[in-house]
C-alpha cells in the first residue's frame, strides 16, 4: 500500500487481490486476456490446470478452490456478474473466464506446483493484471515493468 492508501497491503492474499481485481476489471481488460487465453495451446494448458489440481486436492486445498471457482463464476457470469462481465458476453468472456480460472488456479496451487506451471496458467491473465507476473515463489509481489 503506498502512503496514500492505495493500492495492496502485505497481509493481503493473492486470491484475495485478484477477486479485487476482478471487481474492477473494465472491457479491455477481459478482451486482452481472453485474446491471450485464445492463443494458448490448449491441450498444454489443460495439462498444467490438471497437474494444479492434483497438487490442490493432494494438499487438502479442495474445498478453497470449489469456493473460488464459485466466486469467480459469480463474479464473471453467474447472478452477480458484474456489468464489464456481462458486456463481454459470448466467446470473449467465456475465454477470459476460463483464463481467470487457471489464474486463480495457478495462484491457490502456487507453493505446491512447479514455475513453469504457474506461469503457463497465469500467464493469459496477467496480459491484464501485470503484477501477477512479480508473484514470487513464496507469494509475495515484487514490481515488475510493464509490458512494452
Amino acid at each position: 500500500m503506498d502512503r496514500e492508501g492505495y493500492g495492496y497491503g502485505e497481509t493481503q492474499s493473492l486470491v484475495d487481490r485478484l477477486l479485487g481485481d476482478l471487481r474492477t476489471l473494465g472491457p479491455s481488460g477481459i478482451e486482452r486476456i481472453a485474446d491471450a487465453y485464445g492463443r494458448t495451446d490448449h491441450g498444454r494448458y489443460r495439462e498444467h490446470e490438471a497437474r494444479a489440481l492434483q497438487e490442490i486436492h493432494e494438499a487438502g486445498r479442495s474445498e478453497d478452490w470449489e469456493n473460488l471457482k464459485a466466486e469467480i463464476h459469480h463474479l464473471t457470469d453467474g447472478g452477480g456478474s458484474l456489468l464489464s462481465w456481462q458486456s463481454e458476453h459470448g466467446q470473449t468472456g467465456h475465454h477470459a473466464e476460463a483464463a481467470v480460472l487457471g489464474g486463480a488456479l495457478g495462484l491457490l496451487a502456487l507453493a505446491h506446483i512447479p514455475r513453469s506451471d504457474f506461469e503457463e496458467l497465469t500467464g493469459p491473465l496477467s496480459e491484464a493484471l501485470p503484477w501477477v507476473r512479480g508473484v514470487t515463489p513464496e507469494g509475495r509481489v515484487v514490481q515488475t515493468p510493464d509490458p512494452e
